[in-house]
């Protein structure tokens, strides 16, 4: 049993429910990445995100309770600490934007004009109106049966948004029409 002026069971109960809140952040962010198939798009996607799940988590409420206790030696250690991580974590997710300028550059050369993007959005949105019918229908029924299920939840928004990001060109010849 814990002594009830320092708390300890208190401590242990936040500490268990961030770990909680991590484990469930995470699991909804590779729901997610599930339907978007984001590595596909930048190979270190799922990467910077997870690691931006974990800083956000973990770093950011440390070097808080660090900088709280600390004095100014070790504010500024801490600090530099902190930075480190940070940079660390910016390489990474920096590295992602540039991955998905290329990836948009390069599907960008797939199609001659705005209207033949717009034309293959549109084919493939037809060509998927099944499976959007059916991610639909499925929501709708989780709401009416007061079912919340996040981790589906976000699958389906990532499908839809790998729907919206991923088409071909239309392949027919549209000037004899």
């Amino acid at each position: 049993m814990a002594h009830p002026v320092v708390g300890q069971d208190e401590t242990v109960s936040k500490a268990e429910s961030r770990l909680a809140n991590y484990t469930n952040a995470v699991r909804h962010f590779i729901a997610f990445n599930y339907g978007l198939e984001g590595d596909r798009f930048a190979s270190n996607f799922s990467t910077c995100a997870v690691q931006s799940i974990s800083w956000w988590m973990f770093e950011v409420n440390t070097y808080k309770m660090k900088l709280r206790y600390a004095n100014y030696d070790e504010a500024v250690t801490n600090t530099t600490l902190f930075l480190q991580n940070f940079t660390g974590l910016m390489i990474t997710c920096s590295d992602v934007i540039e991955n998905l300028y290329y990836f948009g550059a390069r599907e960008a050369e797939r199609f001659e004009s705005g209207t033949d993007w717009a034309l293959g959005l549109l084919q493939s949105l037809l060509g998927s109106v099944l499976r959007i019918t059916a991610i639909t229908n499925d929501l709708i029924n989780m709401g009416k049966e007061n079912i919340t299920d996040v981790p589906k939840t976000l699958y389906y928004c990532g499908e839809i948004l790998n729907m919206l990001l991923v088409f071909d060109p239309v392949s027919d010849d549209l000037s004899r029409l």
